[in-house]
Parts: structure tokens; sequence; C-alpha cells
């Protein structure tokens, strides 16, 4: 969880490697003005409802 304001975040990437086990939140912010730069989402990958993701 990022709980910051004015965060920049580089080269980041988030994937599930749970299994079998069930998939859980990879990353989670609360803030104003976040950066987040060459980051890449690995497979499977599900946005939670009512969020955006640019």
């Amino acid at each position: 969880m990022v709980d910051a304001p004015d965060i920049i975040i580089e080269n980041l990437t988030i994937q599930n490697t749970s299994g079998r086990v069930g998939q859980a939140v990879a990353l989670h912010v609360e803030g104003d003005r976040f950066i987040c730069k060459n980051w890449r989402f690995g497979k499977p990958v599900i946005k939670m409802p009512n969020t955006t993701m640019q």
C-alpha cells in the first residue's frame, strides 16, 4: 500500500504469483500526484471496479 502525496515509482513490475491460492490486491495507492514510470503488469491482472488505470 502506498499512502502519501507526491510519490514517484520507477521500474515496477506487478505480477500475480499466488498460483492456485487465488488473487490479492497487488498495489493499492491513496494520495495525490502519484506517478509510476516504466511499469508493467504481468498476467493475469484484474482491475478493481471504480478505478482508472492509464
